[in-house]
This record gives structure tokens, C-alpha cells and sequence, in this order.
């Protein structure tokens, strides 16, 4: 997209929790996405809700860990469409995310290069020390997907429960804890 002189490009920090943490599939639906580094949303749980998909929800005292991206206009117009905002499904809101930066290696390439090298890095499902965020942060205000029609626990799709599954690999390649989705996510998604 060519901007005039003086014209900034506008970006999106995105937080994902649910199946856009498997890297191959974040990288279909936003081709042009960087990757930021691991994200925690405090005062959040996370759940399968009624239509069989992933969900946030407020609750003081929990937390949702994920991955952010940074989103060109493009990539967030085409998330819109994957995520149903148009029908009502997810609605858009912004949250403050703690963002733990990826290393030098890794920190703002494209999803499909960040994908390649942890997978070409890293035996099938081992997290990475490579990889691993600092424990220093930055609060970021950060789109998030939520469903406030559909907050009901639910039984997740059996296709959901694959893509699940590929984005926790990913995702505790990239260092998000193991506890976290012992913890959270197994037991909703039947694992």
C-alpha cells in the first residue's frame, strides 16, 4: 500500500488466544502480520463458548496468555471477515495487554518467517529457550476478538479442537507457559 509523504501507516496490535496462535493458519488469514512476542490479558478467562469456539470474557483475578501481531489495515479487514464481525459472532474491542517482546531473531518478522524458523528450530512440540519473552513488559492497548452474544461454556467443534491443538504447539514454542494450557485449555477442549 503507497503512502503520500508525511502519511503513516496505521497498524493494529492484535492479541490472540484462540486458533490464530497456530502460526500456519495466522499466517493464511494475515499475510501481512508481524509477530510482537507473547501476550497476558489480565482480568480475563478464557473458554469454549456455546458456538464450539474460543472466548474471553471479564473475570478479576484471571488471565488469558497468547500472541500479538501487528496488523496492517489489510490483514485487520481480513481478520474482521475470518472472525465474523460483520454477522455478529466476535465483536472488536480493545484491551490493555501486557506484551513480553520476542527475542532479536524473531521479533517483527512475518508470521510465515517466525513459523519456518521455530519449526526448522525445534523438534515437534518442545517449547523453545531460544524463544523465550523477558520477563520485562509493556502495556499495550490491543484488539481483541470477544463474542458478547455467545458466553455460554460450550463443547468445542471437532475441527476446532485440531487447530487448537496446532496453536498451543506453536504457541509454547513461542513461550507461552505449558501450566497455562494445562490449566486452561485442556480440560474445555477435551484433551
Amino acid at each position: 500500500m503507497a503512502h503520500s509523504p508525511g502519511q503513516v501507516a496505521v497498524q493494529t496490535v492484535y492479541f490472540a488466544y484462540g486458533s490464530n496462535l497456530h502460526l500456519t493458519q495466522m499466517a493464511q488469514r494475515c499475510p501481512e502480520s508481524r509477530y510482537l512476542g507473547r501476550g497476558r490479558l489480565l482480568d480475563f478467562k478464557w473458554q469454549i463458548n456455546n458456538r464450539g469456539y474460543a472466548n474471553i470474557y471479564h473475570s478479576p483475578g484471571d488471565q488469558v496468555e497468547g500472541l500479538c501481531f501487528l496488523l496492517s489495515q489489510n490483514d485487520e479487514r481480513r481478520l474482521d471477515v475470518n472472525e465474523g464481525v460483520a454477522s455478529g459472532a466476535y465483536a472488536k474491542h480493545y484491551v490493555p495487554v501486557q506484551v513480553y517482546a520476542a527475542t532479536a531473531t524473531i521479533a517483527g518478522r512475518r508470521v510465515r518467517e517466525v513459523n519456518e524458523t521455530i519449526s526448522q528450530a525445534l523438534p515437534y512440540n518442545q517449547q523453545s529457550v531460544a524463544t523465550m519473552p523477558t520477563d520485562t513488559s509493556e502495556q499495550v492497548k490491543s484488539l481483541v476478538y470477544i463474542s458478547f452474544s455467545h458466553r455460554n461454556d460450550g463443547l468445542p467443534r471437532p475441527e476446532y479442537v485440531t487447530r487448537m491443538s496446532n496453536g498451543i504447539i506453536d504457541a509454547r514454542r513461542l513461550g507461552v507457559p505449558t501450566t497455562y494450557f494445562e490449566n486452561c485449555m485442556r480440560g474445555p477442549l477435551g484433551m
